[in-house]
């Protein structure tokens, strides 16, 4: 044991540390180590190892000796100023006896609320909180703000709710939309004075979540799921959502979803609020932060919970110019691919496969990426890659029900129409005009995206001079079949593949053109003869450029050049 039994280090460090006025995530963040690990030390389940013993002696400017015992050496006198005492004593009287101004410094060069910050007095606080010259003075000071914030809560001064509500977490990452009120509030309902809007800290989300001499008045005000009215000034609280990231880091699932349920109901009621100057109507927008945690945790109750919240916000603000499309959301693949990464009973290439799969669809390029050709070829004969593809195979499975709900979903009438009317026979034919009417580039256009799906660039349209290539949907060949969105899905671009099984290589120079043959040639790894003797064979040729005399940039190809390195490839290869 490298401690006293009698003296618990995590006590001084925990000391030490609320008189530098850090969090546990600051402290950790010099450590650079987690802030878990400082709060086990805290709570003195776990001791910090011998190499964090002077860096934490030099971060607190203490000895090491203080560190390890809590004792000064006893030939060292501590002197500290009149000012300094009072606040260590947290003895209003003796406050009150030195008759002196909040601003007034010591020999230190501190004033009464640095030393009441340091250690926490109360009662003095009470007493000087409502220096209004100080405040204004101190409006662009961040942590003073902070501390100042701090103490207001720790004293229950009630009338914080005011500020509380409209304050935003110190290093937030959600835009709220505030325009010009971004940066600041009036304090207290003041319009004389003004305070930085981003203060709250984690210790402040620590006393309104779970220190129980807190008050209930401000704890209901900040955990409210009801509107607050204060100066026709409308908000949930600004820092609802990091009260939320807070209890889910803190692995708190009870409170975690106990707040997610509010927070659905504040995005539902202010739905329904008018905007106008002066009037803020607050929402609840969870941050990233907060999912990533909740994948961590595999609590799928919460992320429903999350993604319904911000759905919610998403489509209630879509409309309003104030707010924007931007609330963050975990996908159904984002959710699925994580429970594959968890499942012990899969092996990792099972993994790796079933990640490749995007809602029922097969990403071409993450399968590639497995090098893997006779699992390629065997799921792409499993697994559909465009959400075309799906309906040409349910229309020659005669599947109507499933063609029935996707005319239903995307309201291709004419579809619907067949289907009721029992024209069987119509529905490709229908299906194919809808694809084509949706799709068929626009003079000018440059690319257009055939699916919205994971595959965009097996499934383009290019139309550069009217001509267009893939899926050709106008042009000579301008029939669409089931067959087509299967060849497509049989495509590999060869830029691609060049690192890969010779598989790939040999698939994708089937349908390469001459120039992909080309610049393939000068992409590939000079030492992967095999794959090069494929390119050559496929009719891959070299290329030598060359400027003239007016600057101009010849490209031409080298027959001589090519064949020179047909040789080489042949003799490397005996």
């Amino acid at each position: 044991m490298l401690f006293s039994k009698k003296h618990k280090i995590g006590d001084t460090i925990s000391q030490l540390r609320k008189e530098k006025g850090w969090t546990q995530a600051e402290l950790a963040s010099k450590l650079l180590v987690s802030d878990k690990a400082v709060s086990k030390w805290e709570s003195n389940k776990g001791e910090p190892s011998i190499e964090f013993l002077p860096i934490l002696a030099q971060l607190f400017d203490v000895s090491l000796d203080y560190l390890m015992t809590g004792k000064e050496k006893e030939d060292k006198i501590i002197t500290i100023s009149k000012l300094e005492l009072c606040a260590k004593k947290d003895d209003v009287d003796m406050y009150k006896e030195l008759k002196l101004s909040s601003d007034y410094k010591d020999e230190n060069g501190k004033t009464i609320f640095d030393y009441v910050f340091k250690y926490e007095s109360c009662n003095i606080f009470k007493v000087i909180m409502n220096s209004g010259n100080y405040i204004s003075r101190h409006k662009d000071d961040n942590q003073f703000l902070e501390n100042f914030y701090y103490m207001r809560i720790k004293c229950n001064d009630i009338t914080v709710i005011r500020d509380l509500i409209r304050l935003d977490y110190i290093n937030s990452t959600i835009n709220h939309h505030l325009d010009n009120f971004e940066k600041y509030i009036g304090y207290n309902g003041s319009r004389l004075i003004s305070v930085l809007r981003k203060v709250i800290s984690d210790r402040i989300i620590e006393l309104i979540l779970y220190d129980k001499k807190t008050s209930s008045a401000i704890k209901e005000a900040m955990l409210s799921n009801h509107l607050e009215k204060q100066n026709n000034y409308f908000s949930p609280a600004i820092s609802f959502p990091y009260l939320i990231n807070y209890a889910v880091q803190k692995e708190d699932i009870k409170l975690s979803k106990l707040l997610l349920n509010k927070a659905i109901e504040i995005n539902q009621n202010n739905a329904n609020i008018q905007y106008y100057p002066g009037c803020y109507i607050g929402f609840v927008d969870i941050p990233k932060s907060t999912f990533d945690k909740m994948l961590e945790l595999e609590n799928y109750e919460l992320i429903e919970l999350a993604n319904n919240c911000n759905k919610i916000y998403k489509e209630k603000y879509i409309n309003n110019s104030l707010y924007k499309n931007d609330a963050y959301m975990l996908s159904n693949y984002n959710i699925e691919s994580n429970k594959i990464k968890h499942n012990s009973k899969l092996s990792k290439k099972e993994k790796d496969l079933q990640l490749c799969i995007h809602n029922g669809l097969v990403c071409l390029n993450e399968l590639i990426a497995l090098n893997d050709y006779d699992l390629y070829e065997k799921t792409l004969k499993k697994y559909p890659a465009n959400e075309y593809e799906v309906i040409f195979k349910a229309i020659n499975d005669k599947d109507y029900k499933k063609i029935f709900e996707y005319a239903v979903q995307h309201s291709i009438t004419d579809i619907i129409d067949a289907i009721r009317n029992k024209k069987l026979d119509l529905i490709e034919e229908k299906f194919c005009k809808y694809i084509r009417s949706k799709h068929s580039p626009s003079y000018g256009s440059n690319k257009i995206i055939l699916s919205s799906d994971i595959n965009k660039e097996y499934y383009t349209i290019y139309n550069y001079k009217r001509n267009l290539g893939l899926l050709n949907i106008k042009g000579k060949d301008n029939e669409l079949s089931y067959q087509k969105f299967i060849d497509m899905k049989n495509k590999v671009i060869l830029s691609k593949v060049l690192d890969k099984d010779i598989k790939f290589i040999e698939k994708a120079c089937k349908t390469a053109t001459q120039k992909e043959l080309d610049e393939a040639l000068t992409q590939i790894a000079s030492d992967n003869f095999k794959g090069i003797k494929i390119l050559l064979d496929a009719g891959a040729k070299v290329h030598k450029e060359w400027i003239d005399e007016d600057g101009v940039r010849h490209d031409e190809i080298d027959n001589i050049e090519t064949d020179i390195l047909k040789e080489k490839i042949k003799n490397l290869q005996k």
